[in-house]
């Protein structure tokens, strides 16, 4: 697969074209671009909150945002954490699809590379930094990832669409509660959506003295 090719893909798959997906499930060479989609959409999710917390969170002028400490701490160790998180979505789907359901014949580099691109909806909370609207654009990320995966899964595995409804939900659960956990309250280890808590505490904010 070609940069040009993987392109061509991405934009198939996040305009929910199921037959994207099929043409991912047995190319080894669009792994890599799989993993890369993952990546680069977490960064823009984390970067999306980095602008939340710098502009859209508006804090009162008695007060200072610590960006330091969010740079540090929702965009890279957050990013890393998710980007981890996503490959345990990825390995309870497998589990639940082939242990629940008994889909024998299913491989987890096939679910890599289907789910891989289906995350692409994730990088629209670039646009958290408007404000007001922050939690919607978060909630249609999210929406947007999982309905994409469930197709993602139905092309990896073979699945019932309620099959691979049920799969792609078991992971995700996992995936989002631990990152909601992660990202709550002053520990913000958690990029975009998962970081932004209306506490102060959660973006460090001090006294301006």
């Amino acid at each position: 697969m070609t940069s040009y090719q993987a392109g061509r893909q991405l934009l198939r798959t996040a305009s929910f074209n199921p037959d994207a997906y099929d043409n991912l499930r047995d190319d080894p060479s669009a792994t890599a671009y799989a993993v890369g989609v993952v990546v680069v959409a977490t960064l823009l999710a984390a970067l999306g909150g980095l602008l939340w917390a710098a502009i859209a969170a508006a804090p009162p002028e008695i007060f200072d945002v610590d960006i330091g400490h969010f740079i540090q701490r929702s965009v890279l160790l957050g990013s890393v954490l998710q980007v981890a998180l996503w490959f345990g979505w990825v390995g309870m789907t497998w589990f639940v699809l082939t242990n629940v359901f008994l889909l024998r014949d299913v491989t987890p580099q096939s679910l890599l590379r289907t789910m891989g691109f289906a995350f692409v909806p994730m990088a629209l909370q670039i646009l958290l930094v408007f404000p007001v609207i922050e939690f919607p654009v978060g909630l249609i990320a999210l929406g947007g990832t999982v309905g994409c995966s469930v197709l993602a899964v139905r092309a990896a595995s073979g699945a019932s669409p309620g099959q691979a409804l049920m799969a792609t939900m078991a992971g995700f659960a996992v995936f989002a509660l631990v990152l909601g956990i992660l990202g709550n309250s002053d520990t913000d280890l958690a990029p975009g959506i998962f970081a932004l808590d209306p506490n102060a505490i959660s973006v460090r904010l001090q006294l301006d003295r």
